[in-house]
């Protein structure tokens, strides 16, 4: 029997979930279309529901680069049957990943 992915983060990280996402369609990470998007949205809010603690206002806060890596590394290595990250990624902005470089 699989578990649920839950998608559950507070209100003030949705406001920043929507912020990043814009922030990606401006830097061309994500084409700016709706499925894109909410897919973003659903890759972000699940990744920090099970346990990844992101630390979304920092993330908005990175320079180029490592909002790239931490963006790009979230889409290509979640697993979208469990709603964690794969192959030992730990996003820059995740408390306690030794931040940025």
């Amino acid at each position: 029997m699989s578990r649920r992915v839950s998608f559950d983060v507070s209100e003030k990280d949705r406001v920043l979930i929507d912020d990043i996402v814009v922030r990606a369609v401006v830097e061309g990470l994500i084409k700016g279309e709706p499925d894109a998007m909410e897919w973003l949205r659903l890759d972000l809010s699940a990744c920090k529901a099970q346990g990844c603690d992101i630390d979304f206002a920092r993330l908005l806060g990175f320079g180029p680069f490592n909002f790239s890596h931490d963006i790009q590394g979230i889409i290509d290595t979640l697993d979208r049957d469990t709603g964690r990250l794969m192959w030992c990624f730990i996003p820059r902005s995740a408390r306690g990943s030794g931040g940025d470089w």
